[in-house]
């Protein structure tokens, strides 16, 4: 997780060096491969969630799975 933080902090930089040389197609890519490391993660089983309805409690366990990856 530290290791990907790193590399958007890296890739931000290059993202301001691109605006800077009117680069938008290196600014998207760039762009691009931070949301990867973003929203790349293993799927959620839905019986590891507390509950099986969709109730409030089901929602905060979902994100609380979310954030603990």
């Amino acid at each position: 997780m530290v290791g990907n933080i790193i590399n958007i902090n890296n890739m931000m930089n290059r993202i301001f060096i691109a605006q800077e040389n009117e680069d938008p197609e290196l600014m998207y890519f760039i762009l691009g491969k931070i949301f990867y490391y973003v929203a790349r993660f293993d799927p959620i089983e839905i019986a590891t969630l507390n509950g099986t309805d969709n109730s409030l409690g089901s929602i905060i366990s979902l994100v609380t799975a979310l954030v603990t990856y």
